[in-house]
C-alpha cells in the first residue's frame, strides 16, 4: 500500500490582544497636572461651598456669591477635555464627553454667570448640583491623575464606579431645575432664547440615559472582573 503522506494543519496563532500605545512622557505629565490641577479646583469650590453652608446656619442663598468665578473658571477650563479625547490623549469618547461639557458650561457660564439671576443661583438646587458636580470631580481627577502613573487604589476605583448612581442623578436634575427656572430672565435677554433652554431641557432626555448607561458599562468592565476560561 501507498504510504499517504499526512498532512498536517498548521496552527494558527493565538490572537493576542491589541496593547494600548504608551503614552510619551511629555503627554503623561501634562495630564497628571491637568488632573491635578482640576482636582484641586473642584476641591477648593467644595471647600468653599461647605464652608459658606456652615458660617451661614446652612442660608443656600448665599452659597453661588462664594464660588461664583471659581465655579465659572474651573468648569470651563474642563472644555479641554474635549480637545483632550479628539488628539487622543485619552480614550475617552468625543461625543459623551462633549455633551457632558456642553451641558455643564450651557448652565455655569450662561443660565447662572452671564444670566446673573438672584431667583436661579439662590434656589437650593444650585447647591445640590454644585456638591454633585464637586464631589463627582474631585473623585475622578484624583482617579485620573493616579492612573496615569498606574497608581491603582481599590476603594478610590470602587468609590469612581460606583458613587455616580446618585450624584449623576442629582447633578442632572438640578441642573434641568435651574435651566427651567431661569427661563423668565432669559427672555429678557432677547425673546428667542428661552428656545435654547427649551432645546437644551430637551436634550436631556436623550443624552442623559446614553450618559449615565456608559458610566454602567464603564462599571460592569472595571469591577465587574474577568471571566476565567476554563479548558
Amino acid at each position: 500500500m501507498a504510504n499517504k503522506k499526512a498532512t498536517r494543519a498548521t496552527p494558527r496563532k493565538a490572537q493576542t490582544p491589541k496593547r494600548r500605545k504608551e503614552k510619551p512622557l511629555f503627554v503623561k505629565l501634562y495630564l497628571f497636572l491637568y488632573n491635578i490641577l482640576s482636582f484641586s479646583g473642584w476641591g477648593y469650590v467644595l471647600f468653599l461651598v461647605v464652608k459658606t453652608l456652615i458660617d451661614t446656619n446652612g442660608d443656600y442663598t448665599k452659597v453661588y456669591d462664594n464660588i461664583r468665578n471659581e465655579l465659572t473658571i474651573v468648569q470651563s477650563c474642563a472644555t479641554l477635555e474635549i480637545l483632550h479625547s479628539i488628539i487622543r490623549f485619552v480614550p475617552s469618547p468625543v461625543f459623551t464627553t462633549t455633551c457632558q461639557v456642553f451641558s455643564r458650561l450651557f448652565v455655569s457660564c450662561f443660565i447662572l454667570y452671564y444670566t446673573n439671576d438672584p431667583k436661579t443661583y439662590q434656589s437650593p438646587f444650585l447647591t445640590s448640583m454644585v456638591i454633585a458636580w464637586s464631589v463627582t470631580e474631585v473623585i475622578r481627577y484624583l482617579y485620573y491623575a493616579l492612573n496615569i502613573f498606574k497608581i491603582q487604589i481599590k476603594l478610590l476605583t470602587w468609590i469612581r464606579y460606583t458613587f455616580f448612581y446618585i450624584l449623576y442623578p442629582i447633578g442632572a436634575s438640578s441642573e434641568c431645575v435651574l435651566i427651567y427656572t431661569s427661563i423668565p430672565a432669559v427672555i429678557k435677554i432677547h425673546q428667542y432664547c428661552p428656545y435654547v433652554n427649551y432645546i437644551v431641557l430637551a436634550s436631556y432626555i436623550p443624552f442623559f440615559p446614553i450618559l449615565y448607561m456608559h458610566m454602567i458599562k464603564q462599571r460592569k468592565h472595571v469591577l465587574g472582573g474577568k471571566k476565567k476560561k476554563t479548558q
